[in-house]
Protein backbone atom coordinates (compact mmCIF):
# COMPACT_ATOMS: atom_id res chain seq x y z
CA UNK A 1 0.00 0.00 0.00
CA UNK A 2 3.03 2.25 -0.21
CA UNK A 3 3.39 2.83 3.53
CA UNK A 4 7.00 1.57 3.62
CA UNK A 5 9.90 1.25 1.21
CA UNK A 6 13.11 -0.71 1.03
CA UNK A 7 16.18 1.38 1.85
CA UNK A 8 18.45 1.65 -1.20
CA UNK A 9 21.74 -0.25 -0.80
CA UNK A 10 23.80 2.93 -1.21
CA UNK A 11 21.95 4.58 1.69
CA UNK A 12 22.00 1.76 4.25
CA UNK A 13 25.31 2.93 5.69
CA UNK A 14 24.89 6.50 6.87
CA UNK A 15 26.69 8.84 9.19
CA UNK A 16 26.12 7.86 12.82
CA UNK A 17 23.23 9.83 14.30
CA UNK A 18 21.26 10.10 11.07
CA UNK A 19 19.34 6.84 11.32
CA UNK A 20 17.24 4.94 13.81
CA UNK A 21 15.89 1.39 13.94
CA UNK A 22 12.53 0.71 15.58
CA UNK A 23 11.41 -2.65 17.03
CA UNK A 24 7.90 -3.69 16.01
CA UNK A 25 5.29 -6.33 16.77
CA UNK A 26 1.69 -7.18 15.90
CA UNK A 27 -1.33 -7.06 18.19
CA UNK A 28 -4.95 -8.18 17.91
CA UNK A 29 -7.94 -6.39 19.41
CA UNK A 30 -10.22 -8.63 21.46
CA UNK A 31 -13.25 -7.46 19.43
CA UNK A 32 -11.41 -7.66 16.08
CA UNK A 33 -9.64 -11.03 16.08
CA UNK A 34 -9.35 -11.14 12.28
CA UNK A 35 -7.32 -7.94 12.00
CA UNK A 36 -3.71 -7.44 13.04
CA UNK A 37 -2.28 -4.01 13.80
CA UNK A 38 1.43 -3.29 13.57
CA UNK A 39 2.82 -1.38 16.53
CA UNK A 40 6.19 0.35 16.35
CA UNK A 41 7.85 0.80 19.74
CA UNK A 42 9.11 4.36 19.39
CA UNK A 43 9.80 4.47 23.14
CA UNK A 44 12.40 1.67 22.94
CA UNK A 45 15.73 3.01 24.22
CA UNK A 46 19.30 2.51 23.07
CA UNK A 47 22.02 3.98 25.31
CA UNK A 48 19.27 5.85 27.16
CA UNK A 49 17.81 7.44 24.02
CA UNK A 50 14.52 6.69 22.25
CA UNK A 51 12.96 8.13 19.13
CA UNK A 52 10.12 9.64 21.14
CA UNK A 53 12.58 11.39 23.45
CA UNK A 54 13.98 13.23 20.43
CA UNK A 55 10.63 14.15 18.87
CA UNK A 56 8.52 17.17 19.71
CA UNK A 57 4.89 16.26 20.30
CA UNK A 58 3.67 19.44 18.62
CA UNK A 59 0.53 21.41 19.55
CA UNK A 60 -2.48 19.50 20.82
CA UNK A 61 -4.93 19.83 17.92
CA UNK A 62 -7.26 17.05 19.09
CA UNK A 63 -10.79 18.21 19.91
CA UNK A 64 -12.07 17.89 23.45
CA UNK A 65 -13.50 14.36 23.88
CA UNK A 66 -16.37 15.49 26.11
CA UNK A 67 -17.13 18.36 23.73
CA UNK A 68 -17.44 15.99 20.76
CA UNK A 69 -19.82 13.75 22.74
CA UNK A 70 -21.90 16.72 23.94
CA UNK A 71 -22.38 17.98 20.38
CA UNK A 72 -23.14 14.44 19.20
CA UNK A 73 -26.31 14.56 21.34
CA UNK A 74 -27.70 17.86 20.08
CA UNK A 75 -29.96 16.75 17.20
CA UNK A 76 -32.22 13.77 16.47
CA UNK A 77 -30.37 12.29 13.47
CA UNK A 78 -26.93 11.03 14.48
CA UNK A 79 -24.17 9.57 12.31
CA UNK A 80 -20.60 8.45 12.85
CA UNK A 81 -17.68 7.55 10.57
CA UNK A 82 -13.93 7.14 10.72
CA UNK A 83 -10.84 7.89 8.64
CA UNK A 84 -9.16 4.74 7.39
CA UNK A 85 -5.59 4.43 8.77
CA UNK A 86 -5.37 8.17 9.41
CA UNK A 87 -1.70 8.34 10.43
CA UNK A 88 -0.68 6.32 7.38
CA UNK A 89 -2.28 8.87 5.04
CA UNK A 90 0.18 11.58 6.11
CA UNK A 91 3.66 11.27 4.62
CA UNK A 92 6.98 11.95 6.32
CA UNK A 93 9.50 14.13 4.42
CA UNK A 94 12.03 11.95 2.62
CA UNK A 95 14.99 13.40 4.51
CA UNK A 96 13.46 12.21 7.81
CA UNK A 97 12.51 8.66 6.80
CA UNK A 98 15.79 7.07 7.87
CA UNK A 99 14.74 7.67 11.47
CA UNK A 100 11.86 5.28 10.85
CA UNK A 101 13.85 2.23 9.79
CA UNK A 102 13.00 -1.33 10.73
CA UNK A 103 14.33 -4.81 9.94
CA UNK A 104 12.26 -7.39 8.08
CA UNK A 105 12.92 -11.05 7.36
CA UNK A 106 11.51 -11.91 3.94
CA UNK A 107 9.02 -14.82 4.05
CA UNK A 108 9.64 -15.09 7.80
CA UNK A 109 12.96 -16.88 7.25
CA UNK A 110 15.09 -15.96 10.27
CA UNK A 111 18.12 -17.79 8.83
CA UNK A 112 18.58 -15.14 6.16
CA UNK A 113 19.99 -11.66 6.62
CA UNK A 114 17.17 -9.20 7.30
CA UNK A 115 16.27 -6.49 4.81
CA UNK A 116 16.23 -2.85 5.85
CA UNK A 117 13.00 -0.94 5.33
CA UNK A 118 11.80 2.49 6.36
CA UNK A 119 8.35 3.95 6.84
CA UNK A 120 7.17 6.71 4.52
CA UNK A 121 4.27 7.71 6.77
CA UNK A 122 3.63 8.62 10.38
CA UNK A 123 3.57 5.77 12.89
CA UNK A 124 1.21 4.57 15.58
CA UNK A 125 3.40 5.09 18.62
CA UNK A 126 5.34 8.22 17.67
CA UNK A 127 4.52 11.20 19.90
CA UNK A 128 4.49 13.57 16.91
CA UNK A 129 1.99 11.57 14.82
CA UNK A 130 -1.30 12.88 16.31
CA UNK A 131 -0.31 16.52 15.91
CA UNK A 132 1.06 16.07 12.36
CA UNK A 133 -1.98 14.11 11.21
CA UNK A 134 -4.47 16.56 12.73
CA UNK A 135 -2.56 19.44 11.19
CA UNK A 136 -2.81 17.80 7.75
CA UNK A 137 -6.54 17.20 8.21
CA UNK A 138 -7.17 20.80 9.29
CA UNK A 139 -5.05 22.09 6.44
CA UNK A 140 -7.27 20.13 4.06
CA UNK A 141 -10.30 21.97 5.48
CA UNK A 142 -8.64 25.41 5.27
CA UNK A 143 -7.44 24.96 1.70
CA UNK A 144 -10.86 23.82 0.44
CA UNK A 145 -13.17 25.92 2.61
CA UNK A 146 -14.43 28.03 -0.33
CA UNK A 147 -15.82 24.92 -2.06
CA UNK A 148 -17.85 23.53 0.86
CA UNK A 149 -20.49 24.68 3.35
CA UNK A 150 -19.16 26.38 6.45
CA UNK A 151 -20.73 23.68 8.63
CA UNK A 152 -18.77 20.99 6.77
CA UNK A 153 -15.47 22.79 7.34
CA UNK A 154 -16.35 23.25 11.02
CA UNK A 155 -17.05 19.52 11.31
CA UNK A 156 -13.36 18.80 10.73
CA UNK A 157 -12.33 21.26 13.40
CA UNK A 158 -14.96 20.43 16.03
CA UNK A 159 -16.53 17.01 15.38
CA UNK A 160 -13.44 14.85 14.86
CA UNK A 161 -11.72 13.11 17.73
CA UNK A 162 -8.46 11.96 16.08
CA UNK A 163 -9.86 9.78 13.25
CA UNK A 164 -13.49 9.45 14.43
CA UNK A 165 -16.22 11.80 13.22
CA UNK A 166 -19.39 12.17 15.32
CA UNK A 167 -22.15 14.50 14.25
CA UNK A 168 -25.90 15.01 14.59
CA UNK A 169 -28.30 16.82 12.25
CA UNK A 170 -31.84 18.12 12.50
CA UNK A 171 -33.11 16.14 9.49
CA UNK A 172 -32.25 13.10 7.42
CA UNK A 173 -31.79 15.25 4.32
CA UNK A 174 -29.24 17.43 6.07
CA UNK A 175 -27.42 14.38 7.45
CA UNK A 176 -27.10 12.86 3.95
CA UNK A 177 -25.74 16.15 2.57
CA UNK A 178 -23.20 16.49 5.39
CA UNK A 179 -21.96 12.91 4.97
CA UNK A 180 -21.42 13.27 1.23
CA UNK A 181 -19.72 16.66 1.56
CA UNK A 182 -17.43 15.72 4.43
CA UNK A 183 -16.42 12.53 2.60
CA UNK A 184 -15.57 14.56 -0.50
CA UNK A 185 -13.67 17.18 1.49
CA UNK A 186 -11.54 14.58 3.28
CA UNK A 187 -10.84 12.83 -0.01
CA UNK A 188 -9.22 15.97 -1.41
CA UNK A 189 -6.56 15.59 1.29
CA UNK A 190 -6.10 11.86 0.73
CA UNK A 191 -8.22 10.82 3.72
CA UNK A 192 -10.81 8.12 3.11
CA UNK A 193 -13.81 8.56 5.41
CA UNK A 194 -15.63 5.25 5.83
CA UNK A 195 -17.34 2.89 8.36
CA UNK A 196 -20.49 5.02 8.48
CA UNK A 197 -23.29 4.23 10.93
CA UNK A 198 -26.47 6.21 11.68
CA UNK A 199 -29.65 5.83 13.71
CA UNK A 200 -31.59 6.57 10.50
CA UNK A 201 -32.20 3.75 8.02
CA UNK A 202 -32.78 6.37 5.31
CA UNK A 203 -29.38 7.94 5.90
CA UNK A 204 -27.65 4.56 5.82
CA UNK A 205 -29.46 3.65 2.60
CA UNK A 206 -27.86 6.69 0.92
CA UNK A 207 -24.35 5.34 1.67
CA UNK A 208 -22.67 2.69 -0.46
CA UNK A 209 -22.59 -0.68 1.38
CA UNK A 210 -18.78 -0.87 1.23
CA UNK A 211 -18.55 2.50 2.99
CA UNK A 212 -20.78 1.47 5.91
CA UNK A 213 -19.66 0.06 9.27
CA UNK A 214 -18.94 -3.66 9.37
CA UNK A 215 -22.17 -4.60 11.12
CA UNK A 216 -24.41 -2.88 8.55
CA UNK A 217 -22.59 -3.50 5.26
CA UNK A 218 -24.93 -6.27 4.18
CA UNK A 219 -27.82 -5.55 6.52
CA UNK A 220 -31.39 -5.57 5.22
CA UNK A 221 -32.26 -2.02 6.22
CA UNK A 222 -36.00 -2.52 5.69
CA UNK A 223 -36.46 -5.58 7.88
CA UNK A 224 -33.51 -5.65 10.31
CA UNK A 225 -32.59 -3.70 13.42
CA UNK A 226 -29.36 -1.74 13.53
CA UNK A 227 -26.63 -3.32 15.71
CA UNK A 228 -25.09 -1.47 18.69
CA UNK A 229 -21.88 0.50 18.21
CA UNK A 230 -19.24 2.28 20.27
CA UNK A 231 -19.23 6.06 19.96
CA UNK A 232 -15.76 7.04 21.22
CA UNK A 233 -16.00 4.17 23.67
CA UNK A 234 -19.56 4.98 24.80
CA UNK A 235 -22.02 2.13 24.18
CA UNK A 236 -24.64 3.33 21.67
CA UNK A 237 -27.74 1.23 20.98
CA UNK A 238 -28.25 2.63 17.49
CA UNK A 239 -31.74 1.28 16.77
CA UNK A 240 -33.21 2.59 20.05
CA UNK A 241 -30.90 5.63 19.92
CA UNK A 242 -29.88 5.39 23.58
CA UNK A 243 -26.56 5.52 25.39
CA UNK A 244 -25.75 2.90 27.98
CA UNK A 245 -23.13 0.49 29.25
CA UNK A 246 -21.80 -2.93 28.34
CA UNK A 247 -20.11 -4.87 31.13
CA UNK A 248 -17.07 -7.02 30.50
CA UNK A 249 -16.09 -7.82 34.06
CA UNK A 250 -12.65 -9.39 34.35
CA UNK A 251 -11.43 -11.24 37.40
CA UNK A 252 -9.13 -9.22 39.65
CA UNK A 253 -7.87 -10.05 43.11
CA UNK A 254 -9.65 -8.38 46.03
CA UNK A 255 -6.85 -5.89 46.61
CA UNK A 256 -6.43 -2.16 46.27
CA UNK A 257 -4.89 -2.72 42.85
CA UNK A 258 -7.86 -4.92 41.89
CA UNK A 259 -10.36 -2.26 42.98
CA UNK A 260 -8.59 0.38 40.90
CA UNK A 261 -8.43 -1.91 37.85
CA UNK A 262 -12.11 -2.87 38.04
CA UNK A 263 -13.28 0.69 38.66
CA UNK A 264 -11.15 2.04 35.80
CA UNK A 265 -12.67 -0.48 33.39
CA UNK A 266 -16.03 1.34 33.62
CA UNK A 267 -15.86 4.00 30.90
CA UNK A 268 -18.19 6.91 31.68
CA UNK A 269 -16.92 10.20 30.19
CA UNK A 270 -20.18 12.17 30.61
CA UNK A 271 -20.85 10.96 34.16
CA UNK A 272 -24.05 8.91 33.90
CA UNK A 273 -22.74 6.57 36.59
CA UNK A 274 -21.18 9.18 38.87
CA UNK A 275 -23.16 8.24 42.04
CA UNK A 276 -22.41 4.56 41.56
CA UNK A 277 -18.69 5.06 40.86
CA UNK A 278 -18.33 7.37 43.87
CA UNK A 279 -18.90 4.38 46.17
CA UNK A 280 -15.91 2.51 44.68
CA UNK A 281 -13.76 5.64 44.82
CA UNK A 282 -14.65 6.04 48.49
CA UNK A 283 -13.64 2.43 49.24
CA UNK A 284 -10.31 2.99 47.52
CA UNK A 285 -9.76 6.14 49.54
CA UNK A 286 -10.53 4.28 52.76
CA UNK A 287 -7.81 1.74 51.95
CA UNK A 288 -5.36 4.56 51.21
CA UNK A 289 -6.20 6.17 54.52
CA UNK A 290 -5.51 2.85 56.26
CA UNK A 291 -2.13 2.52 54.44
CA UNK A 292 -3.14 -0.83 52.95
CA UNK A 293 -0.62 -2.11 50.39
CA UNK A 294 -1.52 -2.35 46.71
CA UNK A 295 -1.46 -6.15 46.73
CA UNK A 296 -2.64 -6.78 50.30
CA UNK A 297 -5.88 -8.70 50.64
CA UNK A 298 -8.76 -6.53 51.82
CA UNK A 299 -11.09 -7.81 54.52
CA UNK A 300 -13.85 -6.88 56.92
CA UNK A 301 -16.42 -4.20 56.11
CA UNK A 302 -14.48 -2.94 53.10
CA UNK A 303 -14.48 -6.42 51.53
CA UNK A 304 -18.22 -6.76 52.11
CA UNK A 305 -18.95 -3.40 50.45
CA UNK A 306 -16.58 -4.18 47.60
CA UNK A 307 -18.31 -7.53 46.95
CA UNK A 308 -21.67 -5.74 46.88
CA UNK A 309 -20.33 -3.17 44.43
CA UNK A 310 -19.03 -5.85 42.05
CA UNK A 311 -22.43 -7.58 42.14
CA UNK A 312 -24.12 -4.25 41.40
CA UNK A 313 -21.77 -3.68 38.48
CA UNK A 314 -23.48 -6.47 36.56
CA UNK A 315 -26.71 -4.44 36.56
CA UNK A 316 -25.40 -1.20 35.03
CA UNK A 317 -26.58 -2.39 31.62
CA UNK A 318 -30.09 -1.58 32.84
CA UNK A 319 -29.20 2.11 32.99
CA UNK A 320 -29.49 4.19 29.85
CA UNK A 321 -30.24 7.72 28.66
CA UNK A 322 -31.58 9.00 25.37
CA UNK A 323 -28.75 10.03 23.10
CA UNK A 324 -30.49 13.20 21.92
CA UNK A 325 -31.26 16.01 24.32
CA UNK A 326 -34.73 16.42 22.81
CA UNK A 327 -37.57 14.12 21.67
CA UNK A 328 -38.04 13.31 17.97
CA UNK A 329 -41.10 15.55 17.53
CA UNK A 330 -39.75 18.43 19.62
CA UNK A 331 -38.78 20.60 16.64
CA UNK A 332 -36.44 23.62 16.65
CA UNK A 333 -35.19 24.89 20.01
CA UNK A 334 -36.45 28.39 20.76
CA UNK A 335 -34.71 28.95 24.10
CA UNK A 336 -32.04 26.98 25.92
CA UNK A 337 -31.10 27.33 29.58
CA UNK A 338 -28.28 25.58 31.42
CA UNK A 339 -28.94 24.61 35.05
CA UNK A 340 -25.99 23.56 37.21
CA UNK A 341 -26.61 21.74 40.51
CA UNK A 342 -23.90 21.18 43.12
CA UNK A 343 -23.74 19.49 46.51
CA UNK A 344 -21.26 18.02 48.99
CA UNK A 345 -21.20 15.58 51.89
CA UNK A 346 -18.64 13.89 54.14
CA UNK A 347 -18.07 11.32 51.39
CA UNK A 348 -17.54 13.60 48.40
CA UNK A 349 -18.97 16.33 46.23
CA UNK A 350 -20.79 16.32 42.91
CA UNK A 351 -22.03 18.46 40.05
CA UNK A 352 -24.94 17.78 37.68
CA UNK A 353 -25.77 19.80 34.54
CA UNK A 354 -29.16 19.94 32.82
CA UNK A 355 -30.43 21.64 29.68
CA UNK A 356 -33.91 23.16 29.78
CA UNK A 357 -35.15 23.41 26.21
CA UNK A 358 -38.27 25.23 24.98
CA UNK A 359 -39.71 24.85 21.48
CA UNK A 360 -42.01 27.02 19.37
CA UNK A 361 -45.07 25.39 20.99
CA UNK A 362 -43.84 26.42 24.46
CA UNK A 363 -43.19 22.80 25.37
CA UNK A 364 -40.37 22.22 27.84
CA UNK A 365 -37.94 19.33 27.92
CA UNK A 366 -35.12 18.82 30.44
CA UNK A 367 -32.13 16.59 29.73
CA UNK A 368 -29.07 15.52 31.65
CA UNK A 369 -25.93 16.86 29.98
CA UNK A 370 -23.04 16.06 32.26
CA UNK A 371 -22.25 14.95 35.81
CA UNK A 372 -19.15 14.57 37.95
CA UNK A 373 -18.47 13.12 41.38
CA UNK A 374 -15.27 13.37 43.38
CA UNK A 375 -14.34 11.96 46.77
CA UNK A 376 -13.59 14.25 49.68
CA UNK A 377 -9.87 15.00 50.13
CA UNK A 378 -7.88 12.84 52.53
CA UNK A 379 -7.16 15.91 54.63
CA UNK A 380 -10.35 16.65 56.56
CA UNK A 381 -12.33 19.60 55.16
CA UNK A 382 -15.56 21.00 56.58
CA UNK A 383 -18.77 20.37 54.63
CA UNK A 384 -19.37 24.13 53.93
CA UNK A 385 -15.91 24.33 52.36
CA UNK A 386 -16.64 21.17 50.37
CA UNK A 387 -19.88 22.73 49.14
CA UNK A 388 -17.94 25.81 48.08
CA UNK A 389 -15.52 23.54 46.19
CA UNK A 390 -18.50 21.88 44.48
CA UNK A 391 -19.86 25.30 43.52
CA UNK A 392 -16.48 26.20 42.02
CA UNK A 393 -16.48 22.97 40.03
CA UNK A 394 -20.01 23.79 38.87
CA UNK A 395 -18.83 27.12 37.44
CA UNK A 396 -15.86 25.55 35.67
CA UNK A 397 -17.96 22.83 34.04
CA UNK A 398 -20.62 25.34 33.01
CA UNK A 399 -17.98 27.32 31.11
CA UNK A 400 -16.86 24.15 29.38
CA UNK A 401 -20.42 23.18 28.42
CA UNK A 402 -21.29 26.66 27.10
CA UNK A 403 -18.10 26.67 25.04
CA UNK A 404 -18.57 23.19 23.57
CA UNK A 405 -22.30 23.15 22.80
CA UNK A 406 -23.56 24.72 19.58
CA UNK A 407 -26.83 25.74 21.25
CA UNK A 408 -27.32 29.44 21.92
CA UNK A 409 -27.64 29.29 25.72
CA UNK A 410 -29.69 32.28 26.85
CA UNK A 411 -29.20 31.85 30.60
CA UNK A 412 -27.13 29.87 33.11
CA UNK A 413 -28.38 29.16 36.63
CA UNK A 414 -26.47 27.69 39.57
CA UNK A 415 -28.34 25.76 42.27
CA UNK A 416 -27.06 24.83 45.72
CA UNK A 417 -28.68 23.71 48.98
CA UNK A 418 -25.99 25.49 50.99
CA UNK A 419 -26.83 28.95 52.30
CA UNK A 420 -23.20 29.46 53.47
CA UNK A 421 -22.09 29.20 49.83
CA UNK A 422 -24.57 31.86 48.72
CA UNK A 423 -23.52 34.10 51.63
CA UNK A 424 -19.85 33.58 50.73
CA UNK A 425 -20.53 34.75 47.18
CA UNK A 426 -22.62 37.73 48.29
CA UNK A 427 -20.15 38.90 50.96
CA UNK A 428 -17.83 41.59 49.59
CA UNK A 429 -16.66 43.03 52.90
CA UNK A 430 -15.12 40.12 54.81
CA UNK A 431 -11.52 39.11 54.17
CA UNK A 432 -11.60 35.32 53.83
CA UNK A 433 -8.93 32.70 54.35
CA UNK A 434 -6.97 31.67 51.26
CA UNK A 435 -8.96 28.47 50.68
CA UNK A 436 -12.28 30.32 50.58
CA UNK A 437 -10.97 33.44 48.85
CA UNK A 438 -9.48 31.53 45.90
CA UNK A 439 -12.72 29.71 45.19
CA UNK A 440 -14.89 32.78 45.57
CA UNK A 441 -12.65 34.57 43.07
CA UNK A 442 -13.22 31.82 40.48
CA UNK A 443 -16.98 31.91 41.07
CA UNK A 444 -17.26 35.72 40.85
CA UNK A 445 -15.16 35.91 37.69
CA UNK A 446 -17.41 33.49 35.80
CA UNK A 447 -20.85 34.15 37.31
CA UNK A 448 -23.09 36.77 38.84
CA UNK A 449 -24.82 36.59 42.22
CA UNK A 450 -28.21 36.79 40.46
CA UNK A 451 -27.47 33.44 38.81
CA UNK A 452 -27.14 31.64 42.14
CA UNK A 453 -30.30 30.08 43.58
CA UNK A 454 -31.14 28.10 46.68
CA UNK A 455 -32.73 24.65 46.38
CA UNK A 456 -33.91 22.29 49.10
CA UNK A 457 -31.72 19.25 49.72
CA UNK A 458 -34.59 16.88 48.93
CA UNK A 459 -34.98 18.56 45.54
CA UNK A 460 -31.29 18.76 44.65
CA UNK A 461 -30.32 16.18 41.97
CA UNK A 462 -26.65 16.60 42.92
CA UNK A 463 -27.38 15.15 46.37
CA UNK A 464 -27.08 11.56 45.13
CA UNK A 465 -23.94 12.47 43.17
CA UNK A 466 -22.22 13.64 46.37
CA UNK A 467 -23.20 10.70 48.58
CA UNK A 468 -23.06 7.74 46.21
CA UNK A 469 -25.68 5.03 45.81
CA UNK A 470 -26.02 1.33 45.22
CA UNK A 471 -27.20 0.51 41.73
CA UNK A 472 -30.66 -0.84 42.65
CA UNK A 473 -31.54 2.32 44.60
CA UNK A 474 -30.17 4.40 41.77
CA UNK A 475 -32.27 2.54 39.18
CA UNK A 476 -35.39 2.78 41.38
CA UNK A 477 -34.97 6.54 41.63
CA UNK A 478 -34.46 6.80 37.88
CA UNK A 479 -37.41 4.57 36.97
CA UNK A 480 -39.76 6.11 39.50
CA UNK A 481 -39.07 9.64 38.43
CA UNK A 482 -39.28 8.86 34.70
CA UNK A 483 -42.67 7.14 35.19
CA UNK A 484 -43.86 10.03 37.29
CA UNK A 485 -42.83 12.58 34.68
CA UNK A 486 -44.15 10.64 31.68
CA UNK A 487 -47.65 10.59 33.25
CA UNK A 488 -47.51 14.20 34.41
CA UNK A 489 -48.64 17.35 32.66
CA UNK A 490 -47.86 21.00 33.16
CA UNK A 491 -50.20 23.80 32.22
CA UNK A 492 -48.74 26.62 30.18
CA UNK A 493 -50.70 29.43 28.58
CA UNK A 494 -53.93 27.67 29.48
CA UNK A 495 -53.00 24.49 27.61
CA UNK A 496 -51.74 21.16 28.89
CA UNK A 497 -48.25 20.29 27.69
CA UNK A 498 -46.54 16.92 28.09
CA UNK A 499 -43.23 17.23 29.87
CA UNK A 500 -40.36 14.80 30.10
CA UNK A 501 -36.84 14.58 31.41
CA UNK A 502 -33.99 12.15 31.85
CA UNK A 503 -32.29 10.56 34.83
CA UNK A 504 -31.15 11.95 38.18
CA UNK A 505 -34.09 14.15 39.14
CA UNK A 506 -35.65 12.02 41.87
CA UNK A 507 -38.65 14.08 42.80
CA UNK A 508 -41.11 16.34 41.03
CA UNK A 509 -39.67 19.63 39.84
CA UNK A 510 -41.17 22.87 41.10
Amino acid sequence: MGYAEKVPEDRIKREIGNEWYIPHHGIYHSRKPDKIRVVFDCSATYHGISLNSQLLSGPDLTSNLIGVLLRFRQENIAFMGGIESMFYQVQVPEEDRDYLRFLWWEDGDLQQEPSTYRMKVHLFGAVSSPSCSNAALRKTADVNQEFYDEEVVEMIKKNFYVDDCLKSAASEERAVTLIHQITSLCQTGGFRLTKWISNSHTVLDSILPEERAKGVKHLDLENSELPPERALGVFWEVEKDILGFKVNLRHHMDTKRGILATMSSVYDPIGLLSPFLLTAKSLLQTLCRQNVGWDDKIEGDVLRKWTQWKEDLLHIEELHVMRSYKPRDFGPVRTCELHMFSDASDIGYGVVAYLRLTNNRNEIHCSLVFAKSRVAPLKKVTVPRMELTAATLSVRFSRMIVKELDYSICAVFYWTDSMPVIRYIANEKTRFHTFVANRIEVIREASDLKQWKYIETSMNPADIASRGARIHKFLQAVSGYKDQISCGVMKQNGREKQTSTTIYLKRTQK
